[in-house]
């Protein structure tokens, strides 16, 4: 076993750690995105709840998604 096969097992941990981090926060927002589609808006408004991430921006969010516009 060579130098660069022996580095192939962390890489892929890695990557899987990063993938699965990536998962996590888009089932964050979809949760969110959820619960704020089945609140009123006098309900949003109270909450004070304007539908951006707890992660960041939405700007920053969606940067990363293809296809979506703001």
């Amino acid at each position: 076993m060579d130098i660069s096969e022996a580095r192939r097992p962390n890489a892929l941990e890695e990557q899987n750690a990063r993938l699965k981090r990536m998962l996590a926060e888009a089932m964050l927002d979809n949760g969110a995105l959820k619960d704020l589609l089945e609140k009123s808006g006098d309900d949003r408004r109270a909450s004070g709840s304007c539908g951006a991430p707890a992660g960041g921006s939405w700007d920053e969010r969606a940067a990363g998604v293809p296809g979506l516009r703001r």
